[in-house]
């Protein structure tokens, strides 16, 4: 059964917003704090679909994931030149979670990123949330350094990792 990728319509929102709830619900079961406040607000991914950064993975016309590409991350990585594209809230619905849908992801996300003259797969994750870390390290991805950043007046701490994916 073959993924389908595309760019996020306004009719995706629900959808995408349920899937990052039901991730973060996931994690904060778990003890581990995620991103973003538990349910997802609707608005803040529909903005990021006006903008055409969010995806949707689609197996069968069902929604199994989603994830944001964008081009720059200032505000993680700092200003940077043009070397690498950054991932963000990607999840997959928990009724398809150890299927093999990730790992394909991330290799389209990896060959768009190349495609586009790129040379890195940027990505961030909570610096104490291991088995993500642990997740990305398995799939090629190595840690660059712990940013913090402050997000609603608390500091958090944000594992920046990259993946090399072109050549330069």
């Amino acid at each position: 059964m073959a993924l389908q990728y595309r760019i996020a319509t306004k009719q995706d929102v629900p959808k995408i917003a349920q899937i990052l709830t039901d991730c973060a619900t996931h994690f904060t079961n778990r003890g581990i704090v995620s991103w973003g406040p538990i349910p997802f607000p609707e608005e803040i991914v529909a903005e990021t679909v006006e903008r055409k950064e969010t995806y949707v993975v689609e197996r069968e016309d069902e929604t199994v994931a989603t994830f944001r590409l964008v081009w720059s991350d200032p505000t993680l990585w700092g200003v940077q030149p043009p070397v690498a594209g950054y991932l963000h809230k990607f999840a997959v619905g928990r009724r398809f979670a150890h299927q093999g849908i990730g790992p394909s992801i991330l290799r389209w996300v990896e060959d768009q990123v190349a495609k586009n003259g790129r040379f890195f797969l940027r990505l961030d994750c909570q610096a104490h949330n291991e088995s993500i870390i642990t997740y990305y390290i398995e799939h090629g991805f190595k840690r660059v350094k712990i940013a913090h950043i402050i997000l609603g007046g608390n500091v958090r701490n944000v594992q920046l990792l990259e993946k090399q994916v072109g050549t330069s």
